[in-house]
C-alpha cells in the first residue's frame, strides 16, 4: 500500500484527493500551516520554514504538493510574499526529497497561469510562456526548479497545470465559488466585475481523477499535463449560473457591475484554450463535467 504526503492538505482541494485517495485504501497524511478541522493524520508546519534535517519527506512513495497563497487579494497586494512563500515551499520539499528521500514521485499542482499571454489560441504543454502576475510566477519559477532537480538528481515528477478549480462547498476566492457561495447565502443581487474574459475551468473531482490516475502510471512520470473541464466565457458562466439558480432554486439573480472587482488588466490575461490531448492519451483521462452536470451537483448542497 502507497503511503501518500499532502500539503495543503486542509485546502479545498487537498480535502477532496485525500479522501478520494483513502476511498482507494492508500495511507494518506496532510502537512497544513494550522489545524482547521479534525483529522488525526495531520502534520501541523510552515512548509516555507522547512528544514530537510526534520525529513518530512521519508517514507512516503508520493509526495502531492498543493501549499499555496492562493487569494487574490493576497496575491495583488503583497506580491513578494506569494512568490517567496510558494516558491520556498517548492525548493523546501525539493531539497528534503533529494536528501532523504530520492525515490519517491513528486506531484506538483500547477496552474494555467503559467501560460501568460499565449500566443496560440490553443495550447499545449509545450507552449510555456511569461507569466502576467505573481501567482503564475510562482508555479513557472517553481516548475523550473522541479525540472532542475530532476534533471541533476533524478527525482521524478508529475506537473498537473489546471485552470479555475471549482465544486461544491468551496469558499468564494475565484469567480465560480463567489458566485456560488453568494446564492448560498441567499443573495439575489451579485455585483461583479468585468465579463468580458475567458477561463479554463476545471472541476474538483475531474482534478482529483488526474491527480489519481498520474501517480499509477508508469508513463507520467516527468511529465507535465493540462487538466481542464471546459473553456467558457464569464458571462456565459455568469448566465449558466443564473439560469441554474432559477430553475433548481427558484430564485431571480441580478447581475451588477462593479468596477472594484474587476482585476488589473495587466494582470489579465488573453484567450487561450488548453489542449488536454496529452492527458487523454498517456493517462488514459477525460473530463466528466461540464458546466450544467456540474452545477447541477454543486446545487444540490446549497
Amino acid at each position: 500500500m502507497k503511503r501518500i504526503l499532502v500539503t495543503g492538505g486542509q485546502g479545498y482541494i487537498g480535502k477532496y484527493l485525500s479522501n478520494a485517495l483513502r476511498k482507494k485504501g492508500y495511507e494518506v497524511v496532510l502537512v497544513a500551516r494550522r489545524y482547521n478541522f479534525a483529522d488525526k493524520q495531520t502534520i501541523i508546519k510552515d512548509i516555507s520554514l522547512l528544514d530537510a534535517k526534520e525529513k518530512l519527506t521519508k517514507d512516503f512513495d508520493v509526495i502531492f504538493h498543493l501549499a499555496s497563497i492562493i487569494k487574490i487579494d493576497d496575491m495583488i497586494n503583497s506580491p513578494g510574499d506569494t512568490i517567496k512563500n510558494n516558491f520556498d515551499c517548492t525548493i523546501n520539499l525539493l531539497e528534503d526529497i533529494r536528501l532523504n528521500n530520492p525515490n519517491c514521485l513528486f506531484v506538483f499542482a500547477s496552474s494555467d497561469k503559467v501560460y501568460g499571454n499565449a500566443k496560440q489560441k490553443i495550447v499545449n504543454e509545450d507552449d510555456f510562456g511569461v507569466p502576467l502576475e505573481p501567482y503564475g510566477c510562482s508555479k513557472s519559477i517553481s516548475e523550473l526548479a522541479i525540472r532542475a532537480y530532476s534533471n541533476v538528481y533524478g527525482i521524478k515528477y508529475v506537473i498537473i497545470r489546471s485552470g479555475n478549480v471549482f465544486g461544491p462547498n468551496q469558499s468564494g476566492n475565484t469567480f465560480i465559488p463567489s458566485l456560488i457561495s453568494r446564492i448560498a447565502k441567499g443573495e439575489t443581487n451579485l455585483k461583479v466585475g468585468t465579463l468580458k474574459s475567458n477561463r479554463n475551468f476545471t472541476y474538483i473531482e475531474d482534478l482529483i481523477d488526474a491527480f489519481r490516475i498520474c501517480m499509477t502510471k508508469k508513463k507520467a512520470i516527468n511529465q507535465v499535463f493540462n487538466i481542464m473541464s471546459f473553456n467558457s466565457s464569464m458571462i456565459d458562466v455568469a448566465k449558466e449560473i443564473a439560469d441554474a439558480t432559477k430553475k433548481i432554486k427558484n430564485r431571480e439573480i441580478n447581475y451588477i457591475y462593479d468596477q472594484s472587482r474587476t482585476r488589473l488588466a495587466r494582470a489579465e490575461s488573453g484567450f487561450f484554450v488548453m489542449d488536454c490531448t496529452k492527458a487523454k492519451k498517456m493517462l488514459g483521462w477525460k473530463p466528466k463535467y461540464n458546466l450544467p452536470k456540474a452545477l447541477k451537483k454543486i446545487f444540490r448542497v446549497i
